[in-house]
């Protein structure tokens, strides 16, 4: 069993409940950083298990390389925190840790995306397909997509799982989840994994990786029933700074649909007087 982990994205909320699992069950973590006291928390109670790099692990290659070097597993668990088209970080992540991993006869890899990258769109809710993902998530979705299908193309090279993940919640560790070994959802009411308990799904996943139970695959997981509050917040706060753009483009849309041709209709009947 590998005890040696390369994690991108290791300050993202995923990442943070992550690491401590991962410092529990004995690995040793290669975390890229973009501020040098990122992890200091972690430094202090784990200072041997722990090495972190400064860099963006969006550019930067060559540090890239560097952790992939030393790890024999690579996890890429970045959170998307912009819907701006260019912002394509995971993308760009993924393509610089898989090149590296050719370059150095690396292999096992894991990718967190999101339910509804893909083709099982069909289990959504209307109102979150044609309006929520359409206007509001549409360059994170792509920028997911986009990782997915790189890492697809690159497949021959890899042993790799993309783990397609519903709702995130900060609701406790249960341990108590379903799993899909497919990018089909598990059906259930509502779709929703607390963070804890995707922290546990992907050292599972880790730790069986020698037996190829989780290779060359998808992996959906959602809590069988959910009690509290609906956890919106990510998608809002990414709304909220897109409310100016979002007005203009329905202004300028209910000009085409709908003014222009009131104005033909009203030529029409001048043009019949």
């Amino acid at each position: 069993m590998s005890k040696s982990v390369g994690v991108f994205g290791a300050t993202s909320r995923i990442g943070q409940e992550l690491l401590p699992m991962l410092f529990e069950s004995g690995y040793n973590v290669h975390a890229m950083v973009r501020k040098a006291n990122g992890l200091s928390p972690l430094l202090f109670h784990y200072p041997n298990q722990l090495t972190t790099y400064l860099g963006d692990c969006s550019k930067d290659s060559n540090t890239i390389e560097r952790i992939v070097s030393t790890s024999d597993i690579q996890v890429i668990v970045l959170g998307a925190y912009s819907n701006e088209p260019e912002d394509q970080i995971i993308c760009q992540t993924t393509q610089l840790v898989v090149e590296a991993m050719k370059k150095l006869g690396k292999r096992r890899i894991i990718l967190i995306s999101s339910a509804g990258v893909g083709n099982n769109e069909d289990q959504e809710k209307l109102s979150y397909r044609f309006v929520f993902k359409k206007f509001v998530l549409n360059n994170c979705y792509a920028d997911l997509r986009n990782a997915e299908n790189f890492m697809l193309a690159n497949s021959q090279f890899l042993d790799y799982t993309i783990a397609q993940l519903p709702l995130l919640s900060n609701g406790p560790l249960t341990k108590d989840y379903i799993v899909n070994l497919s990018n089909r959802m598990p059906s259930v009411p509502l779709r929703i994994l607390s963070r804890k308990n995707v922290a546990h799904l992907l050292l599972t996943i880790i730790e069986e990786s020698q037996d190829g139970k989780y290779k060359n695959t998808y992996v959906s997981a959602t809590e069988p029933k959910f009690e509290g509050k609906i956890p919106y917040e990510d998608g809002l706060n990414m709304l909220k700074p897109q409310i100016p753009k979002l007005m203009s483009q329905l202004a300028w849309k209910t000009t085409v649909w709908i003014g222009l041709p009131s104005l033909c209709l009203m030529g029409w009947k001048l043009m019949r007087k």
